[in-house]
């Protein structure tokens, strides 16, 4: 028997329980379908003191008074960022005070009690979900459990928004090969959690971040490029362990901890649905964007994703404007990563930094245009990694395939290409290009093939 339901939501995470318990809260039938039983390791330990007053205005304070009462506060980060020497941030400065390192999976938890509480149903173990579109809304039919029909659909499931892109409304655009590789360690007794700090690393080939955790652990996560992390060993353990020793505060910090088991890979692109949202469907959270751990709390945006999208589901004009979102990130992001010079022409800060042969940063909005309209455009050789900070590889390998079918193309027509994959602002999209024939991989031809 198919059970009927205002709103179904697939993925339980912070985003589907959040979005589940505000929409259940006005009165909606809602079911959120999640595929374990929240005892599997999370990532996302660290959160910012931002996530305070989302929970207030979410409603979900008090259930988490006694939670966060429970969990390891950090009130400083120590970061060698941009230079040699460490540099301490108190978030005594901070005007929301303190962050936690919290235990995820005990957060996730207390948040789908929460989506409970407030009269949604939470059903856990159901397996991989298929939704099927259908005439009165999208059919959710798990491994386990009952099938339920619902009028409005929400995509929670996580980076790749796989339920909408698998039913064709939606496409996932990376705009990186971002990954995080995660080790946990631990000593027979707990790790004395002095300042309970957060550190934070750069090294040639990405960062590291560790922090203590409320069971004694302590977490250390390297973040990088899939295609870099393989350079490093012939398996995840090899590969961890290798590129942890070539960082300097990081191995200190584990130096007499044992690692407790193998390490975790989990994806950690940068990027976004498209479109984020239709008439009687929304993806939330890291299915709507994903950002990497400098570009903000996913659990933070996953609260605010949830309370928006319950003040706009009957206020369609509401809705968030994720695309402009996503283009202020990768400004930031471009900000943030400039602040770190020791390795210009390393892939992975290459890939990230704007600036120009000085190193000075660049603001596309101010870079003059010079693509002259006649001119028409080949391809001449392998792109350097700097020219993936204006457009995306995927970007790249699309203007590629283009110039390899038809030998040359209008900056127009190339405009035209690259937007199928960075839906972006036409300037940022331009200076991309002119970037790419600045560093000869376009040159000017004449061809009679177009």
């Amino acid at each position: 028997m198919i059970e009927p339901a205002d709103v179904v939501i697939v993925g339980g995470g912070p985003a589907g329980s959040a979005t589940g318990g505000a929409i259940a809260g006005g009165g909606r039938k809602v079911v959120v379908f999640e595929r374990g039983h929240y005892d599997t390791p999370r990532v996302g330990e660290t959160l910012g003191a931002e996530i305070a007053p989302l929970l207030i205005e979410l409603g979900a304070a008090a259930q988490f008074v006694p939670f966060l009462n429970t969990q390891t506060s950090f009130t400083l980060i120590r970061s060698v960022f941009g230079s040699l020497e460490p540099q301490e941030r108190s978030s005594i400065v901070h005007p929301l005070g303190s962050g936690w390192h919290v235990d995820r999976v005990l957060f996730d938890k207390t948040l789908a009690a929460w989506a409970v509480s407030m009269g949604a149903s939470v059903r856990t173990g159901v397996g991989r979900c298929v939704v099927s579109k259908q005439s009165a809304g999208y059919l959710v039919s798990p491994e386990q459990g009952e099938p339920v029909l619902g009028r409005f659909l929400v995509d929670a499931t996580g980076r790749g928004a796989h339920v909408v892109t698998s039913l064709g409304v939606a496409r996932w655009l990376s705009f990186d090969r971002q990954v995080a590789i995660v080790g946990l360690f631990r000593t027979a007794d707990p790790v004395p959690v002095v300042g309970a700090e957060l550190l934070l690393e750069a090294v040639e080939e990405g960062f590291w971040y560790s922090a203590p955790q409320p069971d004694g652990s302590l977490i250390v996560v390297m973040v990088t490029d899939s295609d870099l992390l393989v350079t490093f060993g012939k398996n995840k353990t090899a590969r961890f362990e290798t590129a942890l020793r070539k960082t300097e505060q990081t191995k200190d910090r584990v130096s007499n901890i044992p690692m407790v088991e193998p390490p975790r890979v989990y994806r950690s692109d940068s990027g976004l649905a498209f479109p984020t949202a239709g008439p009687d469907w929304c993806t939330i959270g890291d299915a709507a964007m994903g950002t990497d751990p400098l570009g903000g709390n996913g659990v933070a945006r996953a609260l605010r994703g949830a309370i928006e999208l319950n003040k706009g589901l009957d206020n369609p004009q509401e809705k968030p404007d994720y695309l402009s979102r996503f283009g202020n990130y990768l400004d930031q992001r471009a900000a943030y990563y400039g602040m770190e010079t020791r390795w210009p022409d390393a892939p992975f800060w290459a890939r990230r930094r704007m600036v120009d042969e000085t190193q000075t940063p660049i603001d596309w909005r101010m870079v003059p245009l010079t693509l002259l309209p006649p001119s028409k455009w080949g391809w001449a050789g392998e792109p350097p990694p700097h020219v993936e900070a204006w457009l995306s590889s995927d970007a790249i390998q699309m203007i590629h395939r283009e110039l390899k079918k038809h030998g040359t193309a209008y900056a127009y027509e190339l405009l035209s290409t690259i937007q199928e994959t960075m839906p972006l602002e036409h300037r940022r999209l331009l200076v991309g290009l002119q970037n790419l024939v600045e560093k000869r991989v376009l040159i000017e031809r004449v061809s009679e093939n177009r």
